[in-house]
């Protein structure tokens, strides 16, 4: 399974990760955009994370800021 750090990095290369934020809960763990004034935060323990960054679901991820209004958003394609 690939890191969360490859997946974010993906996202990086490709662009995708503008304004988007992901936090492991319980650590200082945070990927993507982490110098956006007022990102879209991803926040679960860091094997929900990886999963939702992965594409395998959002159970145990919520999000906050202005692209959660609907709920925790799909993450970028990275691959």
């Amino acid at each position: 399974m690939p890191t969360l750090k490859d997946i974010t990095g993906a996202w990086h290369t490709g662009g995708t990760d503008t304004g988007l934020l992901v936090k492991a809960t319980g650590t200082d763990l945070a990927f993507g955009d982490v110098g956006a004034a007022n990102p879209t935060t991803a926040t679960g323990t860091l094997p929900a994370v990886v999963g939702w960054a992965a594409d395998r679901g959002s159970q145990g991820v919520t999000a906050t800021g202005p692209g959660a209004a609907q709920g925790t958003p799909a993450a970028p394609t990275w691959i």
